[in-house]
């Protein structure tokens, strides 16, 4: 269960029970591709039956690799030939590709991505060129996070639809995929409608902490938003943004036609 939400007598948001908001969670380490997060396999597949195919390896260690099938199907009447192969990056190597996929059929790509030393955000792709106009280009992307321990989910916060002042309490979760104790020290808000309680508490290698998210949604109808911006101690990822999304629902018209 989740511990409630209370104000103090200076009218400041705290959790209760802090310890109810560490998690234990799984260590996630990069180790020559054999090792992926909590519940992924360590060589995970992608269907892909379009004209792109996407994977995200999540937190992986700098300078490490990691591999993943795409499995590329072919539902036309006619073989599909593969033409050429051309990869964005030199960390994305295609290991395994065939020249042309079965009418009706599929063929496995695998793709080894490299990780480089530096703490990046990175996102590439492998583009297979056919010789059909329909799919040209098959894009085969490949998303990971480097050496930046802290992970938001989710990333962005739904809160819904509410009514014309009125107020909701929900949660992000950040995990730390890092080998060292993490701590978030406060939250700054691009909206005086969202504000984020952080617990007082570090994150061990392994752990998830729950964050409280409050939203008080003002006068005005409409869709709307904001980013909350948690800063940490850690020195290569200094912040950690969660977007935040809700509706304020148009007031009800009762009284009818004057």
């Amino acid at each position: 269960m989740h511990a409630p939400i209370t104000r103090n007598p200076r009218n400041q948001w705290r959790p209760q029970r802090l310890g109810a908001w560490l998690l234990a969670g799984a260590l996630v380490v990069g180790c020559g591709g054999t090792t992926g997060g909590a519940g992924e396999s360590p060589e995970p597949r992608v269907r892909v039956t379009g004209i792109e195919g996407e994977h995200d390896f999540h937190y992986v260690e700098p300078e490490s690799k990691r591999y993943v099938w795409f499995d590329v199907e072919n539902p036309s009447s006619a073989a599909l030939k593969i033409n050429r192969v051309f990869s964005e990056c030199e960390c994305l190597k295609v290991v395994t590709s065939p020249e042309s996929i079965p009418a009706g059929g599929s063929v496995a790509v695998r793709i080894e991505y490299a990780s480089s030393e530096k703490c990046i955000r990175y996102t590439g792709r492998v583009i297979l060129f056919t010789d059909d106009a329909k799919r040209a280009k098959i894009a085969l992307r490949i998303s990971a996070t480097v050496g930046l321990p802290l992970e938001a989910t989710p990333p962005v916060v739904d809160a819904g639809t509410l009514a014309a002042g009125a107020e909701r309490t929900t949660e992000v979760t950040i995990a730390n995929h890092g080998k060292a104790t993490v701590k978030i020290t406060h939250a700054t808000p691009t909206s005086p409608a969202c504000s984020a309680a952080v617990p007082q508490v570090a994150i061990p290698a392994g752990g998830k902490l729950r964050v409280p998210v409050r939203i008080q949604a003002g006068a005005h109808p409409g869709n709307k938003g904001a980013r909350i911006r948690l800063h940490t101690d850690h020195a290569e990822q200094q912040t950690v943004e969660v977007r935040v999304k809700y509706t304020v629902a148009a007031p009800t018209d009762t009284q009818g036609a004057t």
